[in-house]
């Protein structure tokens, strides 16, 4: 007996799938894909023909309500082409990955204007997406905040996005073409 039920869905361009009155967010390269779901008491595993594409932690809806489970992971870098969708979007507090994240916006749509406020928080969420430092950046911006000093982008990126600088030279000889001739049995024009 099979412990999960099965479940065909598409995702939304917006990035998401609804399954059981939850909407829950996939990576963005999966717009418009047919995706099987297999639901499980807590998981939810997503399909793209035989392949395992996500799997993600399930979540219930109360009685009569709708429920979410949304992470900015899967949509910041459709929204860094359209920073303002941030301040628009009826899933923003749910990009928030956690308190600090909700201090940072509170205190930029606070103090900058509407658009700085936005392109800020955006490029915040995606630094921590390239950085891999989500929450040691969110502790860092809501220490500063604290302080009624907002770092820039650029001090953040400067402290938390590791580019590999030392890529080594690779040389790669190249043989001469008169090389190939020397394998055909009676020369090239033989």
């Amino acid at each position: 007996s099979v412990n999960y039920t099965e479940h065909y869905l598409t995702v939304s361009r917006t990035s998401t799938i609804s399954l059981k009155r939850v909407t829950y967010s996939v990576p963005s390269r999966l717009i418009g894909s047919r995706l099987l779901a297999r639901l499980y008491d807590n998981r939810l595993e997503l399909r793209y023909g035989s392949d395992l594409v996500q799997t993600l932690a399930r979540v219930y809806a109360s009685k009569g309500c709708r429920a979410r489970n949304i992470s900015y992971l899967h949509v910041i870098d459709a929204l860094v082409k359209k920073p303002l969708a941030f301040r628009y979007s009826q899933l923003r507090d749910d990009l928030l990955p956690s308190d600090n994240y909700k201090a940072i916006w509170e205190y930029v749509n606070a103090h900058l204007l509407a658009d700085e406020a936005s392109y800020y928080m955006v490029k915040l969420l995606h630094l921590a997406k390239q950085s891999g430092c989500e929450r040691q950046l969110g502790r860092f911006v809501a220490a500063s905040i604290t302080q009624r000093q907002l770092p820039a982008i650029r001090e953040c990126e400067a402290q938390f996005l590791v580019i590999a600088s030392n890529i080594p030279t690779i040389t790669i000889k190249q043989h001469s073409l008169s090389a190939y001739s020397s394998m055909i049995p009676g020369g090239l024009h033989g």
